[in-house]
């Protein structure tokens, strides 16, 4: 029996409505999402519902329906579009997916960073857009509802959901965790986005059989007599293969140990392993395996912002705040919001910004010196003997990330930005891990951001948040 498995509304300016119960034949959904958070885009929420209301969904002819939904869409477009420019509002859209159920089909229609996922038994497909494509898309790319002063491309996507099948919804910033899991099954995408951060992410999840949420066991929750059972039980394992196998290994496998701990590696003993057995294709995947920094590392984009006025320095960033030079003027963004916290202009363009603890050094094309603290205000200011000139150094530099930075790390890597590609480089071997492509050139890349495990990149003059995700041996 089709039903909603799960569901939750988020509280950045995000809005989930329905008037589905589980017997009925004709239902909607409508869900919508806002990187910001503000009464504007809460007012336009409840003018998209209100509007939705008067279409009256239920009653719209089943052989009319693709029509119907692409005229009010491109007129609802229009009339989003009006009150953005009426506001002054920088952010011009809304994302925003449409559900009608007619039995077991149904009708959908998706504008912006809101991704669909379809999961047909153990096969998979995604709905609209490439998953691959929102992370990198840009924001006039992303056909948001509201966004542009034309008539937008309306897709009215018709599913019919068998027995067993699955419809997600749910916010783009959420797509890296999901394809991790999606082998794993419906239950573990569920898991997923019910453990999301309910501040920013809503979902939608329905499906044709009762997938139902697997709990987590909390096996030690209450039960400290299970804690000093599992101990009891390792400390008999390891008697048993000490007595075994003897003193000798142990002593060897410690050694080893150690060894790796002090910065040595194996090469002499790989080397010598493979000789006596003869196999350069073994030779080659014992080394692979000693010297790679871990099982699998990746690097996806899982933000993006526009701007009116083009970066003119790789993004700087504190534990608080993601700084951007533009010119003459520098503007903090808070990370986790990534809401503008406080800028600052000056009569001079801004050459340089240096790190110094928790504050900025800045380097002004007048010569000036002025020290910021991360609430934006000058700790003092000093005129240079010396003129100063903007960094002869390319644009976007290589960036060293190395187990101190991230303990994930077996090794240490170099993330390398190319023109319009970012390659992960093995430090050791020189072996490129995995890469990224862009439409456009990479204009500035950050150092790694270790409490965040992220850089800060500039690609045409947006600001891409770029995720390291490792998992380890």
């Amino acid at each position: 029996m089709f039903q909603v498995e799960s569901s939750r509304t988020g509280n950045r300016s995000n809005l989930f409505f329905t008037d589905y119960f589980p017997q009925s034949t004709n239902s909607f959904f409508l869900l919508t999402f806002n990187l910001n958070d503000n009464p504007f885009l809460k007012s336009v929420n409840a003018f998209i519902l209100q509007e939705i209301l008067k279409l009256k969904p239920n009653r719209i002819p089943e052989e009319r329906i693709k029509d119907t939904l692409q005229e009010f869409f491109n007129e609802l477009n229009w009339k989003i579009n009006a009150q953005f420019n009426q506001s002054g509002e920088t952010y011009k859209g809304v994302s925003l997916c449409f559900i009608m159920k007619r039995d077991n089909r149904l009708y959908l229609v998706q504008f912006g960073r809101l991704a669909c996922g379809l999961m047909k038994r153990s096969n998979f497909e995604e709905i609209g857009l490439s998953w691959d494509n929102y992370p990198i898309a840009t924001v006039e790319s992303l056909n948001r509802i509201g966004s542009i002063q034309e008539d937008i491309a309306v897709r009215v996507h018709s599913i019919v959901l068998e027995f067993s099948d699955s419809l997600f919804v749910f916010p783009s910033p959420l797509i890296p965790t999901v394809k991790e899991v999606i082998p794993a099954g419906v239950n573990s995408i569920l898991t997923v986005m019910a453990n999301a951060s309910p501040e920013e992410h809503n979902y939608l999840f329905l499906c044709n059989a009762k997938a139902g949420l697997i709990k987590p066991i909390r096996f030690f929750q209450g039960h400290s007599f299970r804690i000093s059972g599992l101990i009891m039980g390792l400390i008999i394992i390891v008697t048993i293969l000490y007595y075994f196998f003897g003193d000798n290994v142990v002593e060897e496998f410690g050694k080893r140990t150690e060894e790796s701990i002090s910065g040595h590696n194996f090469l002499f003993e790989v080397k010598n392993l493979t000789d006596n057995l003869g196999n350069q294709e073994l030779d080659k995947q014992l080394k692979k395996f000693v010297y790679s920094p871990a099982k699998d590392i990746t690097l996806s984009p899982i933000w993006q912002g526009q701007f009116s006025r083009a970066i003119t320095y790789p993004p700087l960033f504190d534990n608080n705040n993601i700084y951007l030079l533009v010119g003459k003027n520098i503007a903090a963004l808070d990370k986790n919001s990534k809401e503008v916290v406080w800028r600052m202009s000056y009569i001079s363009s801004i050459l340089r910004a240096v790190p110094i603890e928790n504050n900025l050094l800045l380097l002004l094309e007048n010569r000036h010196l002025i020290l910021l603290n991360g609430k934006g205000e000058e700790i003092w200011e000093k005129i240079s003997n010396s003129n100063f000139e903007a960094s002869p150094e390319p644009l976007s530099l290589p960036r060293q990330v190395t187990r101190r930075d991230d303990k994930r790390l077996n090794s240490g890597i170099i993330v390398v930005p190319e023109g319009s590609n970012i390659s992960i480089i093995s430090l050791i071997t020189g072996e490129t891990v995995s890469s990224i492509k862009f439409e456009d050139d990479i204009n500035y890349l950050s150092d790694y951001d270790p409490s965040n495990n992220c850089f800060y990149g500039v690609v045409n003059d947006n600001l891409v948040i770029f995720k390291l995700l490792i998992k380890v041996w």
